[in-house]
């Protein structure tokens, strides 16, 4: 074996650039001992190219090279190893001879298969992980928010949850006294400590049916001469839970407002059918004012016909006529031209008068807390000018921040009841302030009549917040407070529980905010004898108009004398 130019084969080949070592020598010979690749040339050729070759540029490369090292042979070889040839001849023909790999390609070969494995296991693996990742339940339905009184209220729940076999279980709370209590099938489950509850509030019913679905049933009773469900105006906040057994939760939160069947509005088809009749309403008024202008205008009238010739009358019929022209000539004469009211005399417009959009935004700009803050960009000729005189020389200027408006206004606005006339100017208020005001920060809530324990960010009262949570956003040195309502000067009379809950709450307010104005849509007129005369006794009230505005943004201001 040592005979064979092995050597000069791996020396030709490592000086051709093949990343050979030592190790891929010693495995060449190794399998030339163990009889692979002695057979003849060929056999030689295919253990070498198996053990060192890696690439097609690197198989032509040692095609070259051992065509010019291991001559073809001319005559049986003398070489030791031919002694292995027994060996060989034991296999048949057909068979073919087999050849011993290296660690490098049983690990590379042990890899592949490794990683061929892997691909086909990986996509089981991974569902098989998927499908354990618990789901959360969802809620499908649509609360029911309106109770009548008298009548039976009924909202089906329905939930769904992506896993199935998972077991949901749904509880229903309600919201009294800043507290929650469980709802059942007796009804509210409040210990024997909290007595107290309202009795009006103990009617909504809840079953669990165990499907994933349940009911929240009663029937809603009106108290007679009852303050406390006043205070609470009808509205029942409830809050559904969802969980399954693997710890995944949702939650539902709706208020119930209670009714009279009667306040309903009208059914949707008469309101179709008087949506429908208005063009035509308004079609025929506008051409009756066309025909009627028509008629009226002096270029409309026609010229005046020829006069006939005058037929010959008998003597007493000329008397006759005569007395008739003396009787004509005495009446009062009409003028031949009478004004008409040009349709340019009068502007169709969408401003809410006394007080427009245009001056909203105006006196909105007087509500400014200028407060230098952020980095010293703005140069301060005063500040500079002294530093010279004292050292003598310009060294550096003396920079300060720039002056913002720090000003943040907190506007609440009374909606519903006595101010239904009042929404086109509570959201032309409302929305000149946030937008046009510049101002660093306009919050709108909304409360109907005086507000109790909570502030609504909405006109219809469904994003619910606690006066306490309001508060806790305020900053008393640079926010000023703006409400807006009649403080019951509509009604016309003195209502002692109104003025006691308005004045409570103005109190809390004050503990945290310097500066309150109030703006009430009726004349100062109206307020005498009433509760709007009492609370403005508390805090600034001014009348709707530009002058009682910008009174109130003084007051915002800090200014107000």
């Amino acid at each position: 074996m040592d005979d064979l130019p092995l050597l000069a084969l791996f020396t030709r080949l490592r000086e051709a650039g093949f990343p050979l070592g030592v190790d891929d020598y010693q495995a060449a010979l190794e399998a030339l001992q163990a009889g692979f690749g002695i057979g003849d040339r060929a056999a030689l050729a295919r253990l070498c190219r198996t053990l060192w070759v890696k690439s097609e540029e690197e198989q032509k490369l040692f095609d070259y090279h051992f065509d010019r090292t291991i001559l073809p042979e001319t005559k049986p070889s003398t070489a030791p190893a031919v002694n292995l040839v027994p060996v060989a001849e034991q296999l048949t023909s057909d068979q073919p001879i087999p050849e011993a790999l290296s660690p490098r390609q049983i690990a590379a070969t042990v890899g592949i298969y490794a990683f061929s494995v892997g691909i086909v296991v990986l996509p089981y693996l991974l569902s098989a992980l998927v499908g354990r990742t618990n789901h959360y339940p969802i809620f499908i339905s649509q609360p029911v928010v309106q109770a009548n009184y008298g009548k039976p209220y009924e909202y089906k729940i329905q939930a769904k949850d992506f896993d199935a076999g998972d077991t949901l279980t749904i509880e229903a709370k309600i919201w009294l006294n800043r507290q929650t209590y469980l709802i059942s099938e007796q009804g509210i489950e409040a210990d024997e400590t909290e007595s107290n509850l309202p009795n009006y509030s103990n009617w909504l019913r809840f079953k669990d049916q165990g499907n994933g679905t349940a009911v929240l049933f009663g029937t809603v009773q009106r108290v007679e001469n009852s303050e406390e469900q006043k205070r609470a105006d009808s509205r029942y906040r409830v809050e559904l839970q969802i969980k399954d057994q693997h710890g995944g939760s949702d939650l539902q939160s709706f208020e119930i407002r209670a009714m009279d069947s009667e306040g309903r509005p009208f059914h949707v088809l008469w309101l179709l059918l008087i949506y429908a009749g208005l063009p035509v309403i308004v079609y025929l008024i506008y051409w009756r004012s066309r025909t009627s202008s028509a008629k009226a205008s002096p270029d409309s009238r026609a010229a005046d016909p020829p006069t006939a010739p005058e037929p010959t009358n008998s003597p007493k019929q000329g008397s006759e006529a005569a007395d008739k022209d003396r009787d004509v000539s005495a009446a009062p004469q009409l003028p031949s031209t009478l004004p008409i009211m040009s349709r340019s005399s009068f502007r169709q417009t969408t401003e809410y008068f006394p007080l427009t959009r245009r001056q909203m935004k105006q006196s909105w700009r007087f509500l400014r807390r200028m407060v230098r803050t952020g980095t010293p960009t703005e140069l301060d000729v005063e500040a500079t000018l002294n530093q010279i005189s004292r050292q003598g020389m310009l060294l550096e200027p003396v920079l300060v921040p720039r002056r913002a408006n720090q000003s943040r206004l907190l506007l609440l606005i009374d909606q519903d009841g006595s101010m239904v006339p009042f929404h086109s100017f509570s959201e032309r208020l409302a929305e000149t302030a946030v937008r046009g005001g510049r101002l660093e920060n306009a919050n709108v809530y909304y409360f109907h009549n005086c507000p109790m324990d909570y502030l609504y960010g909405d006109r219809y009262f469904q994003q619910a917040e606690t006066i306490d949570e309001v508060l806790n956003t305020v900053q008393s040195s640079y926010t000023g407070v703006l409400i807006f309502s009649d403080a019951g000067a509509a009604r016309g009379t003195l209502n002692a529980e109104r003025l006691e809950l308005t004045t409570a709450f103005l109190t809390t307010f004050k503990r945290r905010v310097r500066y309150i104005a109030w703006l009430n849509p009726l004349p100062s007129a109206r307020w005498v004898s009433t509760t709007a005369g009492q609370i403005s006794q508390v805090v600034p009230m001014f009348e709707l108009n530009r002058r009682g505005l910008d009174e109130a943004i003084s007051v915002l201001r800090g200014r107000f004398r």
